[in-house]
């Protein structure tokens, strides 16, 4: 190199390419930018190696990203880098989600509760960087838990209802979880809610019954069945208690539920009528009921007044009890092994089917109808279901109308219901009656003032058979009341249409329907 000459070097080094260029005009010597292997230009780093150079904050030997040394050799947000070449980990605690945690803080990586498999609530971030899922609702977990946003549709296995009972102007269901929920009429504390008020027309959760597997509706009044364990199952009763139909001695309402007394422990049925309530029990072999007694419907011999009486009369029968059903105005049991139903009671309508008029303490078995599948009794009439599907009533002509029988004459032996599909099962109102078919459809008659026939329009007479609007298939239940109807459906949820004076429809309004309207349940 020339005396007085300097070299000069620009750009870093290059393992791929080097060239120089000898600028002897000046005395210097000059090297020109040198090419990196992605064909840009080196500043003087070389990012990836496992050196840590000038202007990089860690190399941890790969240009990756996402393992907390970028790509561009720069400590990626969330991670902590020490070492050369650089050895990376997330920082928990700093709230940044990075790496292997699941979360940090109040970053959650966008993850849900229904991500991981529940149907709602909120999810929180442990102190070590993993998920909290303590706050996610637990479906099948027994418990319907809507304060942690269950609901019937994201969880029907805890929040569906699997029961109805459609009253006077009171209606309970059962849901899955075993509580029990009531709207409509509480003149006498039918909604168990330690008051009589008016009216709720919402559904409201009966406090203080739990676990129970059964719930049925009379006129002023409400028991259910408690399953304690399998030693110990309870009848609880609450409402009115004029002829000790609650099961004890205090013949006044009684807006708390209440355990009746003097029944046994091996309940397997249930049934609540207009004054009068009645247990299956003792394998099935017993029949206890409770409340008004008058022409034998309590055993005999018959007192033809009525009288309150609280403590449970026990009948005993000689093949299983498969259903019983009473009112005010008869009783009658469907015998398990031989598919028959027999009958007992006030017969002033002939209500019990066996031709005549007469009041009777012995049970009469009614010989016109055979291999009964379902059974149902009503206020002076009944109606039952063979195993073809059929559907035959006989009683109070009033209510009945799918009869062939003049509007005011008493049908003193079951007939056929005209007009009808196939019936699963058959529920007696007031002046109205509902079916619901094999097929899943629900089907009413009878009285149409207030819609209570579903079909969309109103007749100030009776009406035959009709299809019930929206409801042709998926229908568990479809039972009648006084002035309105509800059914359950196989998706948890319960409509009700017809009369809402009393909040009987649980939407939250006192607006009648002609056709079927959600229940507002949480």
């Amino acid at each position: 190199m020339a005396k007085g000459c300097r070299v000069r070097m620009t750009g870093g080094v290059s393992t791929l390419s080097v060239s120089f260029l000898l600028i002897l005009s000046g005395c210097s010597l000059h090297f020109p930018p040198v090419l990196v292997g992605d064909g840009g230009i080196d500043g003087g780093m070389v990012c990836g190696n496992g050196l840590i150079d000038q202007a990089e904050s860690c190399d941890d030997g790969n240009k990756t990203d996402g393992d907390g040394c970028s790509s561009a050799c720069k400590v990626e947000p969330g991670w902590s880098c020490s070492g050369q070449p650089s050895a990376c980990e997330a920082t928990c605690g700093d709230g940044i989600a990075a790496g292997q945690e699941s979360c940090d803080g109040s970053d959650l990586r966008d993850a849900t509760c229904r991500d991981l498999g529940h149907p709602s609530g909120s999810l929180a971030c442990n102190d070590d960087c993993s998920i909290d899922a303590s706050g996610c609702a637990n479906c099948n977990d027994g418990v319907c838990d809507f304060a942690l946003g269950e609901t019937i549709d994201n969880c029907p296995a805890d929040c569906g209802f699997v029961q109805l009972a459609v009253g006077f102007q009171t209606n309970c269901a059962l849901r899955a979880d075993g509580t029990v929920w009531c709207w409509g009429e509480n003149d006498y504390g039918q909604l168990g809610l330690d008051e009589t008020t008016a009216y709720s027309a919402i559904p409201v959760l009966i406090p203080g019954v739990g676990s129970a597997i059964h719930v049925d509706v009379g006129g002023h009044h409400v028991c259910a069945l408690v399953d304690g364990d399998a030693t110990d199952r309870a009848v609880w009763c609450w409402g009115q208690n004029n002829f000790g139909q609650l099961g004890n001695t205090y013949l006044h309402a009684q807006p708390v539920p209440k355990r009746a007394e003097g029944l046994g422990t091996d309940i397997t049925g249930l049934d609540v009528g207009w004054d009068v309530s009645c247990a299956v029990q003792s394998s099935e072999r017993e029949v206890a009921c409770w409340g008004i007694s008058r022409n034998g419907l309590l055993g005999c011999p018959v007192v033809s007044t009525a009288s309150p009486h609280p403590t449970p009369f026990v009948r005993t029968w000689n093949e299983p009890v498969e259903q019983v059903s009473c009112d005010a105005g008869g009783c009658c049991v469907r015998l398990h092994d031989i598919g028959q139903i027999a009958c007992w009671g006030g017969n002033d309508h002939g209500q019990l089917g066996d031709g005549t008029h007469d009041s009777t303490c012995v049970p009469l078995v009614v010989e016109s109808i055979s291999t009964v599948a379902y059974l149902n009794m009503g206020d002076h009439y009944a109606c039952a279901v063979d195993e073809a599907g059929t559907a035959w009533c006989w009683g109070h002509n009033d209510q009945l109308e799918a009869v062939p029988t003049e509007p005011d004459e008493d049908v003193l032996s079951p007939v056929s219901v005209k007009g009808l599909p196939p019936v699963a099962s058959i529920w007696l109102g007031w002046h109205h009656t509902c079916a619901t078919t094999t097929e899943g459809a629900a089907w009413c008659w009878g009285q149409n003032d207030w819609g209570q026939l579903g079909n969309g329009v109103t007749y100030p007479t009776a009406q035959p058979p009709v299809a019930v609007q929206g409801l042709d298939h998926g229908v568990i239940d479809a039972e009648a009341g006084w002035e309105h109807s509800c059914a359950l459906l196989e998706t948890g949820h319960v409509q009700c249409w017809g009369n809402n004076d009393l909040g009987q429809l649980g939407n939250g309004t006192t607006e009648p329907s002609t056709t079927p309207l959600d229940v507002a349940f949480p």
